[in-house]
């Protein structure tokens, strides 16, 4: 299979994907990673369908570890291996794997996303002022410090329609 096939297949599987149809989805990924298998986004996907659709995470995991070896500048990367420890129930893995994506520089606005629906952001102190006021600041760390983990649990609930759309779309394409 040439370079040119290959992309083809992969806008198809990554369509598949998108639409629920993980089966061939992961079908189409398996065909790829056996045509190069030095490709980092054939790597990562196989590795998070791997984990998804035949249970099998701890090698999908090493898959996805691999790929973010290979292209560790790239976030589509970190997120897959994000998603695959989500989808295990390794949730504080999950975040913590974006957030050294975060610290060694790979800072985008899909990372951020990602984190914010794994581990929304706990009520300010006084939902009254701004997040962002001294007060809620100094109050927050303060919460923080003597609560440690039980601070944040109660998560900020969506105020707009367009806000509750994002998270619907996010859990749908979870699935």
């Amino acid at each position: 299979m040439d370079r040119e096939e290959q992309e083809i297949l992969f806008r198809r599987a990554r369509i598949a994907l998108h639409q629920g149809m993980l089966s061939e989805a992961n079908a189409m990924f398996a065909e790829l990673l056996q045509a190069s298998d030095s490709d980092a986004r054939f790597l990562s996907y196989r590795g998070l369908l791997m984990a998804i659709r035949e249970r099998r995470v701890s090698e999908g995991a090493v898959l996805c570890m691999r790929a973010v070896a290979l292209a560790s500048t790239e976030p589509e990367m970190v997120l897959n291996l994000s998603r695959l420890y989500a989808t295990s129930g390794q949730h504080e893995r999950a975040v913590e794997t974006l957030r050294r994506a975060i610290r060694g520089g790979l800072r985008t606005e899909s990372i951020l996303e990602e984190i914010q629906r794994l581990s929304p952001r706990a009520e300010p102190p006084i939902p009254s002022l701004h997040r962002d006021h001294l007060l809620n600041d100094v109050l927050g760390k303060l919460r923080a410090k003597l609560l440690g983990k039980r601070a944040r649990r109660a998560p900020v609930k969506p105020r707009t329609a367009t806000a509750r759309r994002a998270l619907l779309h996010a859990a749908r394409a979870r699935r």
